[in-house]
């Protein structure tokens, strides 16, 4: 079976971006530094913020000074606490205090205490300590504020992946994958609980990220519930992707005909990231009970796919598979 992380889903017409974000972070930590880049850029030209924050930093620390400061520039321009902050220390770095000043003070009226942190220490170095308490205020102003504005720029500082909040239901989303991130758990479960006991139209996906919560804190009972709720929530994306979570669930314990079930769930979803690995999925869970002429179909599929990960697996499995013999031969 493929090892597949979990992750904190988002709204499915954007799903595709959230992945190439969590690509770009992988390939990244495990040193592919050609592969992160190529994610990030997907996501950048897709509008993401985070996207073209993450792009500018591979490509400060490469010393392509000019295309870093281009994307930072197009990620504080999209919003992007992260990105504003990130573009301020470029500039301090490149020797343009003026410049980095202003992208600090952007940074911080979108919530970010790092960009707070760094323009207090310019003030107070130019003597200016009136101007770094007055930093230390604003930013206590604009992060004790409850408007969509505020939360979705706390959010976004924080290094959650979003582009344009809709909905109610999708800022309190995005609020909770905040709070989960900062490991502030109690209050993401509970605000994902109202939006899933509210039968509201992004019930599928809170459900799903509860079960994601809850599964990583070992409650999985409690994830088996919540993931059946995105299941049966008429979100085919979300449901795709607690049928992936609920199918590995199912191989833990043992139980592969579940298992098959599921990852057919999530194999034949619209989740873009969900649909390759359910495929993988499946395609093992086949091969177990012997029914490779199946087992092919889906890793064939996963091949033409051409994930960067997943791809490479399908096609080593699908070559590692008996020789076949032509119809009607026994």
């Amino acid at each position: 079976m493929a090892d597949w992380r979990r992750w904190l889903g988002w709204r499915s017409d954007r799903s595709d971006v959230a992945a190439l974000l969590r690509d770009g972070d992988r390939w990244e930590k495990r040193g592919r530094l050609s592969a992160a880049e190529d994610a990030y850029r997907r996501a950048d030209a897709a509008g993401s913020a985070e996207g073209a924050s993450c792009l500018g930093v591979l490509l400060f620390e490469r010393g392509e000074i000019d295309a870093a400061r281009a994307a930072l520039v197009r990620s504080d321009e999209r919003g992007s606490a992260t990105g504003a902050f990130r573009l301020g220390f470029l500039l301090e770095e490149i020797g343009q205090p003026a410049e980095a000043e202003g992208a600090y003070r952007r940074a911080v009226d979108r919530g970010s205490a790092d960009a707070a942190g760094n323009l207090a220490t310019m003030l107070r170095r130019r003597g200016d300590q009136a101007g770094a308490d007055a930093v230390a205020a604003r930013l206590a102003e604009v992060t004790g504020q409850v408007s969509v504005d505020a939360v979705l720029a706390e959010a976004v500082g924080s290094g959650v992946p979003t582009v344009r909040v809709d909905s109610a239901d999708e800022l309190s989303i995005a609020l909770a994958t905040q709070e989960q991130r900062k490991g502030r758990t109690d209050r993401a479960e509970q605000i994902l609980r109202e939006v899933v006991a509210g039968g509201r139209p992004a019930r599928g996906l809170a459900a799903l990220n509860l079960g994601i919560l809850l599964e990583q804190r070992g409650d999985v009972a409690g994830a088996r519930h919540a993931y059946g709720s995105a299941l049966a929530s008429g979100d085919a994306s979300a449901a795709g992707a607690a049928g992936l979570n609920l199918g590995l669930i199912a191989v833990t314990d043992g139980d592969f005909v579940a298992a098959e079930r599921l990852f057919r769930v999530a194999a034949e979803s619209d989740h873009p990231e969900a649909r390759v690995a359910g495929a993988l999925n499946l395609a093992g869970a086949l091969v177990l009970k012997g029914a490779d002429a199946e087992a092919r179909q889906y890793y064939r599929r996963v091949v033409d796919s051409a994930h960067p990960e997943y791809a490479p697996q399908a096609a080593a499995r699908l070559a590692s598979l008996p020789p076949r013999f032509t119809e009607g031969q026994s």
